[in-house]
C-alpha cells in the first residue's frame, strides 16, 4: 500500500479511500468489477504464501507503518487469493497478510479467483513488481517466473490476441518498462548461487558482471566469491568476461582460483615504496653485507610469494 495512500486515511472515510483503491485496481486489469461483489473474510491461518514467492516481505519501518495503519482502520485493499489443496493461495498481498497479522487480526478480505498456475503466476508478478525499492534479486526471479509462466501459456496457444504482441518475443513482454536484453541480464541473476546473487543486491557486484559469473558452474562461482572475499574487490565487466573465459580453460578448480586471483592482483601494477637501510638493517647480523642481505630478501620473499600463489616470473 503506497504511503499517500496511509497519509490521506487521516483524512479521509475508510470506503472513500477503499473504493478509490479498488476503482484503480479494476482500471488496470488486477481484478475485475464483478469481483467486488464477492469480496469475503479469509482467516489467516487458511491462507498459504505462494510457492516461489520472490519478493521479501520486511519488517522495517514501513511496515510498522502499515501495521499502525492497519490496527486503525483494518485492511483497506483485499488480497487476491485461490483455492488450491484446501487452503487460499495468497497471489497479491503478501505484505498485507503480515501487518495484519502483526496488527492482531484474525481475518482479512479476500477475493478468491480461479487461476491457472501460468495466471496466478503472471498476476502475482504484476502486482509487486512496480515496487520503487524491489531488490536485483527480486526482479530477477520475478522476470524468470514471469517469462516461464508466458511460455507455457503461449505453447498451450492461450497467448492472448493482442496487436503489440506482433513480431516480440516472450522476453519482451515480460515488463513494460525494460527491453527483452535488460529483461535477460535480470533473469541470468538467478543461476548466481545466493552469496554472489547477495552482492549483486548489496550493490557491490554489478548487474552487467554479474552477468558473465552467471555462466560459471556453481563450483567456480564459490571459487570467486572466495577470491571476491580476500581480494575485497570486485570484477569490471571486462574483468568478468576474462573470468568466464577462463573457467573454459582451465578445468581444475585450485588453478582456476589461482588466476582469478592474478587477474585480480595485475590491476595494482604501479606501487611505490621504500625500505631504508636502517628498517632493513635491523633485521640481520653486523656481518651480513649488502649483496647477502639483498640475496637473503629475494629469497623469502619468493618463497612466501609462491605459498601464497602470487609468484609469477
Amino acid at each position: 500500500m503506497a504511503k499517500k495512500q496511509l497519509q490521506r486515511q487521516k483524512t479521509e472515510s475508510f470506503s472513500d479511500i477503499q473504493n478509490d483503491v479498488l476503482g484503480a485496481y479494476v482500471a488496470n486489469g488486477t481484478i475485475e468489477k464483478e469481483d467486488l461483489a464477492a469480496i469475503q473474510d479469509i482467516a489467516l491461518d487458511k491462507l498459504v504464501e505462494f510457492k516461489g514467492h520472490p519478493f521479501y516481505v520486511i519488517d522495517n519501518e514501513e511496515m510498522a507503518v502499515l501495521v499502525s495503519s492497519i490496527k486503525d482502520n483494518g485492511v483497506l485493499v483485499p488480497i487476491i487469493v485461490r483455492f488450491k489443496d484446501g487452503k487460499y493461495e495468497i497471489i497479491s498481498g503478501h505484505r498485507r497478510c503480515f501487518a495484519a497479522k502483526k496488527a492482531g487480526l484474525e481475518k482479512v478480505p479476500a477475493i478468491v479467483k480461479k487461476y491457472t498456475d501460468e495466471e496466478a503466476t503472471l498476476t502475482m508478478v504484476d502486482s509487486n513488481i512496480q515496487r520503487e525499492d524491489i531488490l536485483p534479486s527480486e526482479k530477477a526471479w520475478a522476470y524468470r517466473m514471469k517469462k516461464e509462466a508466458l511460455d507455457k501459456t503461449s505453447q498451450r496457444g492461450k497467448r492472448a490476441a493482442n496487436p503489440e504482441d506482433v513480431g516480440t518475443t516472450t522476453r519482451d513482454r515480460v515488463s513494460d518498462t525494460e527491453s527483452g536484453a535488460t529483461v535477460d541480464r535480470y533473469i541470468r541473476l538467478t543461476y548466481l548461487t545466493k552469496d554472489l546473487l547477495d552482492l549483486v543486491d548489496q550493490k557491490k557486484l554489478s548487474l552487467v558482471s554479474a552477468v558473465p559469473i552467471s555462466s560459471l558452474t556453481k563450483t567456480y562461482q564459490k571459487a570467486v566469491k572466495r577470491v571476491f572475499d580476500e581480494e575485497q574487490s570486485y570484477p569490471t565487466l571486462t574483468q568478468a568476461n576474462q573470468i568466464l573465459e577462463l573457467s573454459k580453460e582451465i578445468k581444475d578448480e585450485s588453478k582456476f582460483e589461482l588466476e582469478v586471483t592474478r587477474l585480480f592482483r595485475k590491476k595494482n601494477t604501479k606501487r611505490t615504496f621504500k625500505l631504508s637501510s636502517k628498517d632493513v638493517q635491523k633485521y640481520f647480523p653486523d656481518n651480513f653485507d649488502d649483496e647477502k642481505i639483498s640475496k637473503t630478501i629475494y629469497e623469502l620473499l619468493t618463497k612466501w610469494s609462491k605459498e601464497k600463489g602470487y609468484y609469477n616470473k
